[in-house]
């Protein structure tokens, strides 16, 4: 029985290694040794630690405020 709960409590301090959280929002590249493998979208993504390895991309439309430019022409 102690062993049982030993496994358990470790497993579930092992348990976040393996998970990550992608936001709406943004986009998950996941890397196996450090080459693309797939894309993932929002929600949880399972990773092996250690071989792969997850990027979060923002691909939120953003505005930039351009100011106007005075030209001159030679009409």
């Amino acid at each position: 029985m102690e062993k049982f709960i030993t496994l358990i409590i470790v497993a579930a301090a092992l348990i976040p290694l393996f998970l990550r959280r992608v936001n709406q929002g943004e986009v998950g590249l996941i890397e196996n040794l450090g080459k693309f493998s797939r894309e993932t979208g929002p929600g949880l993504s399972f990773l092996i630690p250690g071989i792969q390895y997850l990027r979060k991309v923002d691909v939120r439309e953003r505005e930039v405020f351009i100011p106007t430019l005075e030209m001159y022409t030679k009409n």
